[in-house]
C-alpha cells in the first residue's frame, strides 16, 4: 500500500496507529522509521500504546507502559536519513525470517534512495525502490506500507488547496503502478481527517473515502 499525505497532517502519526492494532492483535510488525529515526519512533509508539503522549505518561504508569510495549511483536528499524533499496530489503527479510514480521511500514521512499550519484535519474530510482517493495511483499507474504511524500500541491480551479491525487507524487508516479493500493491522507485543523482509497487492485475491494477523527492526546485515528 502507498500512503501518501501532504506535510503534517499525519502520515507517520498515522502509520504508527496502524502497527499499535497489528502488535495488539498479536501480528509481527516493523517500522522503518528513516525521516525521523528509531528513538522518535519509539517514543510514538509507546505514546499509542499508552493512549496517551510518552512525556504526559505519569511516572508511576511508565514502567507498566513500557513493559506492555515490550511484550508486543513491535520492532523498530533504528535507521535513519539514507540508505540503499539492498539493504532495506535486507533488513526486512531478516526480520520476517527471526521475529515473524507480517506488516512492515516503510516512511518514507525517498530516504530508501540511498546516496545518488551525479547524472542519475530520480524518477528511475524511485521506481526501482517502488518496484523492490512490491517484490518483497510478495516474496515474503507480507503487507507493506510505503510512504511517499507528494510534489507541492497547486490549488483547484476554484482556488480552493485539493488533496494529493496519485499524479501528484513527489518525482515520479511510477510507485502507484506497482502498489495494490494508493491510500491519501487528508487530516483538517479541527481534528476530523479523510482517508481516500484512490486504487484498489483486488477485487475484493473498493474505491472510497473513510471519515476518521483524529485524537491529539492519544495520538489516535478512529472511525466516524
Amino acid at each position: 500500500t502507498l500512503l501518501t499525505a501532504e506535510t503534517g497532517h499525519g502520515k507517520t502519526t498515522l502509520c504508527i496507529d496502524l502497527l499499535r492494532r497489528v502488535v495488539e492483535a498479536g501480528r509481527g510488525a516493523l517500522m522503518v522509521p528513516l525521516e525521523t529515526g528509531g528513538k522518535s519512533a519509539s517514543r510514538k509508539m509507546l505514546s499509542a500504546v499508552a493512549g496517551r503522549i510518552w512525556d504526559k505518561i505519569p511516572t508511576a504508569d511508565l514502567p507498566d507502559c513500557v513493559g506492555r510495549l515490550c511484550e508486543m511483536p513491535a520492532y523498530i528499524l533504528d535507521r535513519y536519513g539514507d540508505v540503499t533499496v539492498g539493504l532495506l530489503r535486507d533488513e526486512i527479510a531478516y526480520a520476517v525470517r527471526r521475529y515473524g514480521v507480517e506488516f512492515v511500514i516503510v516512511d518514507h521512499l525517498h530516504f530508501a534512495l540511498g546516496v545518488r550519484k551525479a547524472g542519475e535519474d530520480e524518477r528511475l530510482l524511485i521506481d526501482a525502490v517502488a518496484h523492490a517493495v512490491q517484490t518483497t511483499a510478495l516474496e515474503h507474504g507480507i503487507h507493506i506500507i510505503l510512504v511517499m511524500h507528494p510534489a507541492k500541491i497547486r490549488p483547484g480551479e476554484d482556488g480552493k488547496q485539493r488533496t494529493p491525487g496519485i499524479g501528484d507524487l513527489k518525482g515520479s508516479s511510477g510507485p502507484a503502478q506497482f502498489a495494490d493500493n494508493v491510500a491519501v491522507l487528508d487530516r483538517g485543523r479541527n481534528g476530523r481527517a479523510t482517508l481516500e482509497l484512490k486504487k484498489v487492485r483486488s477485487e475484493l475491494g473498493k474505491l472510497g473515502i473513510v471519515d476518521l477523527i483524529f485524537d491529539p492526546e492519544t495520538l489516535r485515528f478512529s472511525e466516524l
